[in-house]
C-alpha cells in the first residue's frame, strides 16, 4: 500500500484528466483518498461504500441514456434464397416419387396417408448427412406418431426396427455416406422434375 501511495502522490486530477479517462469526478476523488489516507479498516469500509455508490450511480445513468436497441432483419443473400428454394422443391419431388413407389401408407404402422399426413423421415439425419438428404434409401414414409413419437424420441428402438425390417440397409447407408458426391441442387431438381413428369405424378 505504501508503494501505491507513493506512486499516486504526484497525480493531479484536473478536468482534462477526468474527461480523458471518462470517469466521474467522484471516482477520481475516491482514488485520491485511497492514495493519501492510510487504509485502516473503518476507512476501508467507507471506501467500499463510496465505490458501490459510484458504480450504482454510473449504472443508473447509463440505463437512462442507453439508446433503444434496433432490431434489424438480416436478409438472406440471393444465393441462399435460391438454395433454400431448390432444397424445398427437391424434398417435395423426392417425397412424391417415394409415395408413387411405396404407396400412400406409413411404413411402420400402415396408416393411410389420406387420413393423416405422411412425413418424409430420414434414417440418417439430414443435418449431419447432407449428401443423403434426397437418397430414397435414406427416406421412410411415416405417420406423425411414428415419426416424432417413435423415430425421434426412441432413436435406438428406431434403428433396431430398421435393422430387423431391412437387414443390411444401415450398412449400405454408411457406405453411401462415405462415398456420396456433393449434391448439385440445380442438376438434381431437373432430374427429379423429369422423373415426376415421366410417371405422370400430380404434386
Amino acid at each position: 500500500m505504501y508503494r501505491l501511495q507513493e506512486t499516486y502522490r504526484t497525480l493531479m486530477f484536473s478536468d482534462n484528466d477526468i474527461r480523458r479517462n471518462g470517469l466521474p469526478l467522484d471516482a477520481f476523488r475516491l482514488i485520491h483518498d485511497l492514495c493519501y489516507i492510510h487504509n485502516s479498516y473503518p476507512a476501508h469500509e467507507s471506501y467500499r461504500k463510496r465505490a458501490q455508490a459510484i458504480l450504482k450511480s454510473d449504472v443508473d445513468t447509463a440505463r437512462q441514456h442507453r439508446a433503444p436497441l434496433k432490431r434489424t432483419a438480416i436478409g438472406k443473400s440471393d444465393r441462399a434464397k435460391e438454395r433454400a428454394s431448390l432444397t424445398k422443391e427437391c424434398d417435395s419431388l423426392t417425397k412424391q416419387l417415394i409415395i408413387y413407389e411405396r404407396g400412400f401408407f406409413c411404413e411402420r404402422c400402415g396408416a393411410d396417408g389420406r387420413n393423416s399426413p405422411l412425413h418424409s423421415a430420414h434414417i440418417k439425419s439430414k443435418a449431419h448427412y447432407r449428401r443423403l438428404r434426397f437418397e430414397k434409401q435414406n427416406l421412410l414414409l411415416l405417420c406423425y406418431k411414428d415419426h416424432l413419437e417413435f423415430a425421434h424420441k426412441e432413436p435406438q428402438d428406431f434403428i433396431l426396427w430398421i435393422e430387423e425390417k431391412w437387414p443390411g440397409r444401415l450398412q449400405q447407408l454408411r457406405i453411401m455416406a462415405a462415398t456420396a458426391a456433393k449434391v448439385d441442387l440445380k442438376q438434381l431438381v431437373i432430374v427429379l422434375r423429369a422423373e415426376v413428369r415421366a410417371l405422370g405424378i400430380e404434386g
